[in-house]
């Protein structure tokens, strides 16, 4: 807690009493921790920018969200998203309007739609500096901002080209407002940045961006209980940004929806709001009621996952909250459980569903690390969790490519994954073993995560050439002089081809279509054109060889590749039709 002489006094025991000691001697000063933050900030960004830059955009989602934000700014219609010349509204527009200022100075490139989430991560983890600083200060603000920014969850996000990464922005910064008026009092500036931060977090993912926010408050506000709670004049603040926010939101919503004739509301609402709750789609869940209770603690070991080398201390911090000041144990539990409990209970299930309570992770890991009461048994316990979970990535990864790819790259994973145990594991373990952990174990451990990730982008962008055929048939289109004819495929279709072939977008036409027809009567037709598909679709179909068709391959054996998106093996094909 902050004394009236401004000195922070930790508060966290073994025995879950209140246990005050006076840290200040060893604590940044503020404008130190400040400086310190800034350059935690400006590596992370160094790091998030070169992993952006190693690979290009990753089917299904990435490319989508891509060219997007391409056809936004090609056709200058910045009210309805759409890919590939069709209506997108499964998303609201404003990842797409973020991507599309880096779009006009860099020009369409993997980093100029990968950029938003960059730098929305960059500013979560200084936000998570604040919200640290704040309710246990300058120490624990800076111990969370580095544990934040090299957990894998973040960090992929991060480098993703997604809405997912701008949702945290608008969601930490509404948590971050409520933090300064419960723990720091009333100030003018917190009903514009509420608004702002919940205007945002709505146009960023629609309606779960003002959920995740409301229920932190709500919940965190039930558990501090008398009269640590806020007053009526913050609830009068909150419900002012609400409103204030569904306006804005709704400003751009009603004339979307009326501009696609209610098309907009039935999808984006409809099927990816309700029937998410509801159902498990695209196969992301359990089939059945049977499948749906057995994956109730999906998260779980996801939360595991997420956190990499931090999982190693993840059950001794969450436990050591117990006996945390009363206001830091609210507000992480409130932070935590009701999205925890929020998304297990949806049908649809995604890793990333969980971003949103990683700051609190994070700080919940820098506040009891920090301060001690670490218990052994559950240090011993979460040793063994942190090993598992090392080993599910180190090896499970690597024997999946293996398996799907092929044993070169299998074995370049196991020597890369032999390493990073080698290297983390031992640093790993010694430091989560303390009671508590000091700036240098601290170091390490971020250190070792950061290697962690680092191997895992490089493992994949080993593997990229054999997972995504789009460079590959862009750049044979592009040596054959045919960038203008118009393309077509049939059994097989890569979102990232329309992103990277980049061609001017025309209204209401794709750039890239789908044949749904007879392919020997496409053969037939005037015209030239490219036909992309698979050598297993033409075997279906009775025809032995593109030449058969009548048209000129542009690759004489194709590619081999394993679809990652619908997990087939395929071998594609490119071929003219003169």
């Amino acid at each position: 807690m902050r004394s009236a002489d401004g000195k922070v006094t930790p508060t966290c025991s073994r025995d879950g009493h209140s246990m005050t000691t006076d840290t200040s001697a060893r604590l940044p000063a503020q404008g130190e921790s400040t400086r310190q933050a800034l350059l935690i900030a400006l590596a992370m960004l160094i790091l998030y920018l070169a992993v952006s830059s190693l690979t290009t955009l990753w089917d299904r989602d990435e490319p989508r969200f891509g060219r997007a934000a391409v056809e936004m700014l090609a056709t200058g219609d910045f009210l309805v998203p759409t890919f590939n010349g069709d209506l997108r509204p499964d998303k609201p527009p404003l990842v797409y309007w973020l991507m599309t200022g880096f779009l006009h100075f860099l020009g369409t490139s993997v980093l100029a739609v990968r950029l938003p989430s960059v730098l929305g991560m960059v500013a979560t983890a200084l936000m998570v500096h604040r919200i640290g600083k704040i309710v246990a200060g300058p120490t624990v603000g800076l111990r969370a901002m580095v544990i934040f920014a090299t957990m894998p969850l973040p960090f992929f996000i991060g480098t993703a080209a997604t809405a997912d990464g701008i949702l945290l922005v608008g969601v930490t910064g509404a948590i971050l407002c409520f933090v300064e008026r419960v723990f720091r009092g009333h100030a003018w500036w917190q009903m514009p940045l509420l608004t702002l931060a919940l205007s945002w977090a709505l146009l960023a993912k629609g309606p779960v961006g003002l959920a995740i926010p409301l229920l932190t408050i709500v919940v965190t506000c039930i558990l501090l209980g008398g009269d640590l709670r806020p007053d009526r004049r913050f609830w009068a603040l909150l419900n002012g940004a609400v409103i204030v926010a569904v306006g804005i939101f709704l400003a751009w919503g009603l004339p979307a929806n009326e501009a696609t004739g209610g098309e907009l509301a039935r999808v984006g609402l409809g099927r990816h709001v309700f029937e998410r709750a509801g159902e498990a789609l695209e196969g992301h869940g359990g089939g059945g009621w049977l499948g749906y209770l057995g994956l109730l603690p999906f998260y779980l070991p996801v939360v595991f996952l997420a956190s990499g080398a931090w999982s190693f201390l993840l059950i001794p911090c969450i436990a050591a909250v117990r006996g945390c000041d009363r206001r830091q144990r609210a507000l992480i539990s409130g932070w935590v459980i009701p999205t925890f409990v929020m998304m297990s209970l949806i049908a649809t299930k995604l890793p990333h569903y969980i971003l949103g309570i990683m700051p609190a992770i994070a700080i919940a890991i820098a506040i009891t690390s920090e301060r001690g009461g670490l218990l052994a048994p559950l240090r011993s316990l979460s040793v063994a969790a942190g090993v598992f979970t090392f080993a599910l990535i180190l090896i499970g990864l690597p024997a999946v490519l293996s398996v799907e790819i092929g044993l070169a790259v299998g074995l370049a994973g196991c020597a890369l994954s032999f390493l990073v145990g080698l290297l983390s594991l031992p640093v790993i373990i010694g430091a989560s073993q303390r009671r508590s952990i000091d700036g240098t174990g601290i170091g390490r451990i971020a250190a070792a995560s950061a290697l962690l990730v680092a191997g895992i982008g490089l493992l994949l962008m080993q593997s990229e050439g054999q997972l995504k055929v789009a460079e590959r048939v862009s750049i044979a289109i592009e040596e054959a002089g045919l960038t203008a004819a118009p393309i077509v495929c049939h059994g097989f279709f890569e979102p990232s081809l329309v992103f990277r072939l980049d061609r001017q977008p025309v209204v209401g036409v794709a750039t890239v279509g789908k044949l749904d027809g007879s392919l020997k009567s496409w053969a037939r037709e005037e015209g030239g054109a490219l036909l992309l598909t698979t050598a297993e679709m033409l075997t279906r179909e009775g025809i032995q060889s593109l030449s058969e068709l009548g048209l000129e391959p542009l690759a004489a054996e194709g590619w081999r590749i394993l679809n990652y998106s619908t997990g087939d093996r395929v071998t594609v094909l490119l071929g003219y039709r003169p």
